[in-house]
């Protein structure tokens, strides 16, 4: 299952996985993916699940979501490996984690 990995930001080395086919990054306690930042919009950004294809699209957030170092307007499908920027967090997103195992992946819970 992919998961996405936080490797810049207060939760660095946090894992989520994206067990949803809809998965609703933001600030908002009730989002799969909560940042806790002011800067986060409650409902920044979107992560759909289609068969075996993964898309990210910006909820019209003031600071806007950016992959691979550019900011996205459209619905963008998601490869192993990209980078998806939010305020000041960094995460990657990963297709096949081979360390689900090691206690770090975080349950998401809808």
């Amino acid at each position: 299952m992919p998961v996405l990995k936080v490797i810049r930001g207060d939760c660095q080395a946090k894992m989520f996985e994206l067990e949803f086919d809809m998965t609703v990054i933001g600030r908002h306690p009730k989002c799969e993916v909560t940042l806790e930042h002011p800067a986060v919009s409650r409902r920044n950004t979107l992560i759909e699940r289609e068969d075996d294809c993964y898309f990210i699209t910006d909820l019209g957030s003031h600071n806007r979501t950016i992959v691979n170092g550019e900011p996205i307007s459209d619905r963008v499908e998601l490869c192993d490996g990209d980078e998806i920027q939010i305020c000041g967090y960094v995460l990657q997103f990963i297709l096949q984690p081979s360390h689900l195992n090691d206690g770090s992946i975080r349950e998401l819970v809808g």
